[in-house]
């Protein structure tokens, strides 16, 4: 008797595993294949403007404590006023920067918008704590000399 060269001999043999159901009768379709399309990627605008805004606000924070510590030890001189205006001075420049950026990260095309409306809004709240921080200074008579 002559064996088949695909038979197994001599193990058995082997138990196939039941196919298994499709949820799908047919596979996704595809246009051009499934990689036509590659992620839309983040804005470097928008992430630069995320991140100018954020140390924008911690700049001005810091002229903030410093001010409020100056004050509490006694009347500030005037080289410690002269480097609480540069610290808020400066953290307004950055964060004009930053709102730059965000405003241009906002209107690239074939870019998610998502970083430079963040930016956009944290700038702004920026913008509107050193605004408050002004009035509230002038309300404290910051103005009288």
């Amino acid at each position: 008797m002559t064996r088949s060269p695909y038979e197994s001999y001599p193990y058995p043999p082997q138990p196939q595993p039941p196919p298994v159901p499709s949820t799908m009768p047919y596979p996704p379709y595809y246009p051009y294949g499934p990689q036509s399309m590659p992620p839309t990627p983040h804005s470097g605008l928008g992430i630069a403007s995320v991140v100018l805004t954020v140390l924008a606000g911690l700049i001005v924070l810091l002229g903030f404590l410093a001010a409020v510590g100056a004050a509490q030890t006694g009347e500030p001189g005037e080289a410690e006023e002269m480097t609480i205006g540069l610290f808020i001075c400066s953290g307004v420049a950055v964060d004009l920067v930053g709102l730059g950026l965000g405003l241009a990260g906002c209107f690239q095309s074939n870019r998610k918008k998502a970083m430079g409306i963040v930016g956009l809004v944290i700038g702004g709240v920026v913008l509107l704590m050193v605004g408050g921080l002004m009035v509230l200074g002038i309300m404290a008579g910051g103005l009288e000399r």
